[in-house]
């Protein structure tokens, strides 16, 4: 699939294969309205429209006599889970970083291993060589 561009908000970016030519005669309202008659389903069975969300919207400052106990309540309760969703990934990359220096250790560990077994299987086959020609 070619790239992608920015387009308005919420526009479905079929891939490719969809014929273009077809769009010019008179089912053109119908192919617009069901782009999949369009489209070698065979191909999108296996790959789903693209969403592509637009710019977001500025956000609109609330007047004060809006601001009722259900507006607090659902503000409590948004910060409430932004501080949860916050701490979730700061526990997620600390894990993550973990893993990391996990992986990398063993990876050193077993590099050395490879190392050690290599220059074994050298000596090994220098003795068998050596006992072979004497």
């Amino acid at each position: 699939m070619g790239p992608v561009h920015l387009l308005e908000p919420h526009t479905i970016v079929w891939p490719n294969n969809v014929d273009q030519k077809c769009c010019a005669d008179e089912n053109s309202q119908e192919l617009l309205e069901r782009p999949s008659s369009a489209i070698d389903m065979s191909v999108t069975s296996r790959m789903p429209p693209l969403i592509i969300a637009g710019p977001k919207k500025s956000p609109q400052p609330i007047p004060a006599e809006c601001k009722d106990d259900a507006y607090w309540e659902r503000r409590k309760r948004n910060n409430e889970s932004a501080k949860r969703s916050r701490e979730l990934r700061r526990i997620k990359e600390q894990q993550t970083t973990l893993r990391v220096l996990y992986l990398e250790q063993e990876n050193l560990q077993l590099r050395t291993e490879l190392t050690m077994l290599r220059s074994e299987v050298d000596k090994l086959r220098q003795l068998l060589f050596s006992s072979k020609h004497s």
